[in-house]
C-alpha cells in the first residue's frame, strides 16, 4: 500500500514543481488581439512587429505565441517585449499554476523556423 501511494504521489509533486521553476519556449511576441494570426488585422501594419506594436498601442496585450498555444504574458511592463514583438525568440520564464500565463525574465533572438 505505501508503494503504491508513494508510486500516485511522485508524478503529482513532479508536475506541480514545473509550475514555479522556470521554463524556455520558443516562439513569438504578439498581441491578445491577433494571437497567433496577424492578417485579420491588416491595417495596424505590413509584418507582425508593427502588427503588434499598433495593436499594442490600441490597447491589447502582449501574449507568447509558442507552437500554436496562445500565453498570456503577466509582467507586461517589460521593455524587452516591444523590442523584440513579431520575431522569432526563445522566452524564458515561471508558467502560472493554471497554465495559461507566463512571467517572462528573458527574452532571446533564435533562428526558430515557421
Amino acid at each position: 500500500m505505501k508503494r503504491f501511494l508513494a508510486v500516485g504521489f511522485l508524478p503529482a509533486v513532479v508536475a506541480l514543481s514545473l509550475f514555479g521553476a522556470e521554463q524556455t519556449w520558443t516562439g513569438e511576441i504578439s498581441d491578445d488581439m491577433c494571437g497567433n494570426n496577424h492578417g485579420k488585422m491588416g491595417a495596424m501594419g505590413k509584418n507582425a512587429k508593427d502588427c503588434t506594436a499598433g495593436c499594442v498601442k490600441a490597447g491589447s496585450k502582449y501574449v507568447l505565441v509558442s507552437h500554436g498555444k496562445v500565453f498570456k504574458i503577466e509582467n507586461q511592463g517589460l521593455k524587452d517585449l516591444a523590442m523584440h514583438a513579431g520575431m522569432p525568440m526563445k522566452i524564458t520564464g515561471e508558467l502560472s499554476k493554471d497554465g495559461q500565463s507566463v512571467k517572462v525574465s528573458k527574452i532571446e533572438p533564435t533562428s526558430m523556423k515557421k
